[in-house]
């Protein structure tokens, strides 16, 4: 997935995405699609097309690992300051 800043905002947007599992793929560029799952999902443009695609069948998979995923970013400056005590 690519993204590019755009808006007044700076709000960033996808300017490509792909995705292939197996002989399943989809590939947008441009805001051109082209796939090989038996139905095209709608797409809100405002958000990855995995999204759209995690409802299908060939696509779930991807979509259930990618969205069980956690990130941490611990931060250790904060981490080394002392933290006040708390009741429970």
């Amino acid at each position: 997935m690519r993204f590019r800043k755009a808006g007044p905002n700076g709000a960033a947007t996808i300017e490509s995405e792909d995705c292939r599992l197996g002989s399943n793929y989809y590939l947008l560029r441009g805001g051109v699609l082209d796939h090989s799952a038996a139905n095209r999902p709608g797409l809100a443009g405002d958000r990855p097309a995995l999204v759209g695609f995690g409802g299908t069948a060939e696509f779930h998979p991807d979509f259930s690992l990618i969205s069980g995923l956690t990130f941490y970013a611990p931060n250790p400056e904060r981490m080394r300051r002392p933290a006040a005590i708390r009741s429970g």
